[in-house]
């Protein structure tokens, strides 16, 4: 019924709604971070494209994986439905491409590791061909469903230690320093016994990259013109916007500085996007933060062989 064809992303080919997870600046950048080869898993009838998934392959002892980038959050199927399609048709071609991608995958990749978008939530075209699906959640902020400063604040708690850093004399400003960013990311990594896997040069190369064609900024909060806590944040519509990175001065925390950092990034964002993704809630701690800001609760799946 369908036909797979397996392509590298080629910005030269894409549209301008082309969805950010599939667009070929993202995606070799992302492979650049840890030497994966970007490709395309494109669904067609006839000649016409129906949907996209972006995954990253590994060689690895003589056969190819496919493997999760840290650059890019989600690998998504992503669907290009006719206008006017009635729901029904919508969701059953949606489940046979998923099935068919499925079949596709067992068949071309010894083992894959692949976290789709809160987008894919039917999951029955890969369960019922004996793949692994693993829940997952993160949290969103949607302009569509709340005011924010009306139905979205944060805990009592979180409320009064926001106020305490209103009186710190923060700023929240928008440009590029990728090399702040990456100490910052540092000092957290030392502070948290973590490694970054690959050298540190190639997220900032990653950073820079994005920001040149206008798919990253970095939100910033100074004090006395010196920065305390860096937001990267990726987005390719007025869609949806991604929090993919966050590093903030230890001393500063202690403050309220990330209370104060997302406060002002969900008022910033609200004319530029409907849904600002947090990119996360699987670490207890790091999900709690986010749950304590009034976000809603949203799930997506990772699927493996």
């Amino acid at each position: 019924m369908y036909d797979i064809v397996l392509t590298s992303p080629n910005a030269a080919e894409q549209s301008a709604s082309t969805p950010v997870w599939c667009r070929a600046e993202l995606m070799q950048a992302s492979a650049a971070l840890h030497d994966y080869e970007p490709k395309l898993i494109n669904v067609y009838k006839g000649e016409e494209l129906l949907a996209q998934m972006p995954v990253y392959e590994q060689s690895y002892l003589g056969f190819t994986r496919l493997m999760p980038s840290k650059g890019s959050f989600y690998q998504g199927v992503h669907f290009y439905h006719n206008a006017g399609i009635v729901l029904a048709r919508k969701g059953l071609d949606e489940l046979r491409i998923c099935s068919e991608l499925a079949i596709f995958l067992k068949k071309h990749y010894k083992k894959f590791n692949i976290t789709l978008a809160p987008s894919n939530y039917d999951m029955r075209g890969f369960i019922w061909n004996k793949l692994k699906v693993q829940p997952l959640y993160t949290y969103v902020h949607d302009y569509t469903l709340y005011d924010y400063t009306l139905d979205a604040q944060p805990m009592g708690k979180e409320r009064r230690k926001l106020r305490l850093a209103d009186k710190e004399g923060y700023t929240f400003q928008e440009f590029l320093d990728a090399s702040a960013f990456m100490e910052l990311r540092n000092v957290m990594f030392k502070r948290k016994s973590m490694q970054w896997s690959k050298d540190g040069d190639r997220l900032k190369t990653y950073i820079e990259d994005l920001a040149k064609v206008g798919l990253i900024k970095q939100h910033n909060v100074c004090r006395d013109d010196k920065i305390v806590s860096i937001n990267i944040i990726l987005q390719g519509d007025d869609q949806v916007a991604y929090s993919l990175f966050r590093s903030s001065v230890k001393e500063e925390m202690d403050k309220g500085v990330s209370l104060w950092h997302t406060d002002m990034l969900i008022k910033t964002m609200e004319s530029s996007c409907k849904v600002l993704d947090f990119c996360g809630a699987n670490v207890p701690e790091v999900a709690r933060f986010k749950a304590s800001m009034g976000h809603q609760l949203q799930l997506f799946f990772r699927v493996t062989n």
